[in-house]
């Protein structure tokens, strides 16, 4: 079930898209898709113990960076890893994805919670954020 994130006006454009993974057991889901727009809020919705990644694009370089401000307690995240896109020049400054991978670990609902900001500015407000309701049955 794929969700959008809406853009930064002073950052890089960034995607986001939610992709149900197939847990250990788990009956397959449904094919993922990957899209662009500018919804900031989406929902998506797990069986126990599956999984799902949300993938942002990112470009650390800018000094900004996605992070996770709000866990809701159905979910447990499993990794947070940061790809360079290929790029054969090996260009400074280029970007890449964040790709954050959760496991629904009990049933219920919440609402994940994603900032874009720089780590050193802790207190300045995000240059973009994204809400995720979820629903674990």
């Amino acid at each position: 079930m794929p969700l959008l994130l809406r853009t930064a006006a002073a950052a890089a454009l960034c995607a986001l898209a939610v992709f149900p993974t197939e847990a250990a057991g788990a009956m397959p889901t449904a094919s993922t898709a990957h899209e662009t727009g500018t919804d900031s809020d989406r929902s998506i919705t797990l069986r126990l113990g599956q999984s799902t990644d949300v993938v942002l694009d990112e470009n650390p370089s800018t000094g900004y960076q996605w992070q996770i401000t709000a866990l809701p307690s159905p979910l447990r995240l499993k990794s947070s890893t940061y790809t360079p896109s290929p790029n054969p020049s090996h260009m400074v400054g280029r970007g890449g994805v964040h790709t954050f991978r959760f496991t629904a670990v009990r049933r219920g609902t919440g609402d994940l919670k994603f900032a874009n900001r720089r780590p050193s500015e802790p207190s300045a407000p995000p240059a973009d954020t994204l809400t995720v309701k979820v629903t674990v049955r």
